[in-house]
């Protein structure tokens, strides 16, 4: 039986409070299926700390990954204002893409990157990870069989405290890397559970 080849990954940034948590669920889950080959990150330090963990070789300049024919797809993980940059060199170069939340900054950023993924054939991925937790999908499934009637309004709320605390970097906190402040990190998890509710 041929044995099929693992899909080729890099890890573009590093910056966002998730990578870790996604790295971790990754090695769990898909460290046959898949492999990281490199690593970039606008911090070498930390860039090098994923390389080691994902025993992918450290690369100083994103565009080498671009360029490297056997990557198929990138997790980017930078800082969202460069999100648009590093999205569309990825799509210009055929290689598929995992992103966390946010998009982008602005409606016209996303718009941007949209066309130009679809525009290129490649899969973007936004994550939001909310919406793989089992009271999410349950809700969503009671909804779809009809069972709450015609919905007009809903309610959310989401918190931590993690701004009390040193989880998040001094970065997380500046509106022009991060995009934003609390609708940003907490709030679009319950525009993105509307979209998925009523879709």
């Amino acid at each position: 039986m041929k044995t099929k080849k693992p899909v080729t990954l890099a890890l573009v940034g590093a910056w966002h409070v998730h990578t870790n948590g996604f790295i971790k669920e990754f090695q769990k889950t898909r460290s046959e299926s898949a492999v990281f080959k490199r690593v970039w990150d606008t911090d070498p330090e930390r860039g090098q700390r994923f390389a080691k963990m994902l025993q992918a070789t450290w690369t100083p300049d994103y565009s080498a990954i671009f360029n490297d024919p056997e990557i198929d797809g990138v997790m980017i993980e930078a800082e969202t204002s460069r999100h648009k940059e590093l999205i569309q060199q990825a799509a210009a170069a055929g290689k598929h893409i995992f992103t966390d939340k946010i998009l982008a900054p602005s409606v016209s950023e996303a718009e941007d990157i949209l066309a130009y993924t679809d525009e290129a054939g490649i899969v973007c991925c936004v994550s939001h990870e909310s919406l793989t937790r089992p009271d999410y999908r349950y809700a969503k499934r009671l909804m779809d069989e009809g069972w709450f009637g015609d919905i007009v309004s809903y309610y959310f709320r989401r918190s931590h405290g993690h701004a009390k605390t040193d989880r998040l970097p001094s970065s997380w906190f500046d509106p022009a890397t991060a995009g934003g402040g609390a609708l940003i990190d907490l709030g679009v998890h319950g525009i993105s559970l509307a979209v998925y509710l009523w879709l």
